[in-house]
């Protein structure tokens, strides 16, 4: 007679549950890294178009150039605005993708504490019946004599 624990099944699928919810935060997580690093680019780029608009203002040039530097600009501060947005909804959904990790690791570790502490219940039961056998083998062998 071997150990069974009675909640097994729940237990595979509170794993299987984290096991998902990982994979999600995972891709979560690299969505979020995508979206800052496109952020970190345009920023990187409004700069170079900043520092390019300072310089013609330096050395004179025309007006439309000006004007159309200009316009870049507000472009780009609009796409930055914009990706500044994804960026964060990109943040919280992972934060909610780890809070979901963290619950489920949570579940997997109670039921894993459930089935440790029955084994223990049965382990302990099976000794004990296993002493109750010797005492009356012991017990028959001393009648015998």
């Amino acid at each position: 007679m071997s150990f069974q624990f009675s909640l097994q099944k729940l237990l595979e699928l509170k794993e299987r549950e984290k096991k998902e919810a990982e994979e999600n935060y995972q891709s979560s997580r690299s969505t979020f890294e995508e979206m800052g690093t496109q952020l970190y680019e345009l920023l990187k780029a409004k700069e170079e178009m900043e520092a390019d608009y300072n310089e013609k203002l330096k050395n004179g040039v025309a007006i439309l150039e000006l004007q159309q530097a200009e316009s870049a600009l507000m472009t780009m501060k609009t796409r930055i605005l914009q990706a500044q947005s994804k960026t964060n909804e990109a943040r919280d959904l992972m934060y909610q993708q780890e809070e979901q990790v963290q619950k489920a690791a949570v579940e997997v570790k109670k039921y894993e504490r459930m089935k440790a502490m029955k084994r223990q219940q049965y382990e302990e039961t099976i000794k004990k019946h296993e002493e109750q056998q010797m005492d009356e083998i012991a017990t028959q062998l001393y009648a015998m004599r």
